[in-house]
């Protein structure tokens, strides 16, 4: 099986050990505030990632790899706010500033989700999002439901990943390449690969399902084989993540009133 770019690496590292629930709130809170923030800040939250990453011990490869796959995009986005921006005319000093801005958005918020799913497992991150949705029970949602299917897409992800890279083989060794010629005709090998991976998809979704109903899945209440706690660890990032955002949001109103 492959490896995706943004995949669980495990290590001792005091990054790994946080709760997942926290880890999932600070991330939220980080993307608000990046969405909202100007060049300085940005710049600042970016190192502050950095900082992050090197702290968890993870292989810079494994987190900066999700960026240079995202990089066309923002590069899309750049040049479509220099071209085509409503701060200014084309290659206006303002659209470059947006432009720049806005890809620069991007690329963050990649990066720090790239180091949420490299040190915390899909188990923990499920586990997480059931704990802080579990007060939406009270509207009848089934929340362990919701957190079943979300584990279930996780841990395929990779698994229909190795599945487009045994087609594509597959299809390479009848004679077809996929990567050459024409944007026309490399359009039309990839739809002739869908309908092969698409058969996939569906008979593995139809074997979880048997499996499911051969194991007695049903819905209700079920136990957790781990219990979430905050531990000292987990109160002292809390403190240092509000002290963090504090520090940023005055900031922004500083900026914002005598910018």
């Amino acid at each position: 099986m492959i490896n995706l770019p943004c995949h669980y690496i495990p290590r001792e590292s005091a990054v790994h050990r946080l709760d997942p629930r926290l880890k999932i709130v600070m991330l939220i809170l980080f993307s608000l505030f990046i969405l909202r923030t100007d060049g300085p800040a940005l710049a600042a939250a970016a190192c502050l990632l950095v900082a992050a990453s090197r702290f968890a011990r993870t292989p810079w490869r494994a987190v900066y790899s999700p960026i240079r796959t995202v990089a066309p995009l923002a590069l899309m986005v750049l040049l479509a706010h220099v071209l085509m921006s409503d701060a200014g005319p084309a290659f206006s000093r303002a659209g470059w500033e947006k432009g720049f801005l806005l890809a620069g958005q991007c690329l963050v918020l990649v990066l720090a989700a790239s180091i949420l799913t490299a040190t915390t497992s899909h188990l923990e991150l499920i586990g997480g999002m059931d704990r802080l949705l579990r007060p939406l029970r009270r509207l009848k949602l089934p929340v362990q439901d919701i957190s079943m299917m979300l584990s279930v897409a996780l841990r395929f992800v990779p698994v229909l990943a190795e599945e487009a890279r045994r087609t594509g083989e597959a299809a390479k060794a009848r004679g077809a390449d996929p990567g050459s010629g024409s944007i026309l005709r490399r359009a039309r090998h990839m739809a002739a690969l869908g309908l092969p991976l698409a058969m996939q998809c569906l008979l593995r979704a139809q074997y979880l399902a048997e499996s499911i109903e051969a194991r007695g899945y049903g819905s209700g209440e079920r136990s957790s084989l781990r219990e979430f706690r905050f531990r000292k660890a987990d109160y002292a990032a809390l403190a240092v993540s509000l002290i963090i955002f504090a520090a940023f949001f005055f900031y922004d109103k500083y900026s914002m009133g005598y910018g």
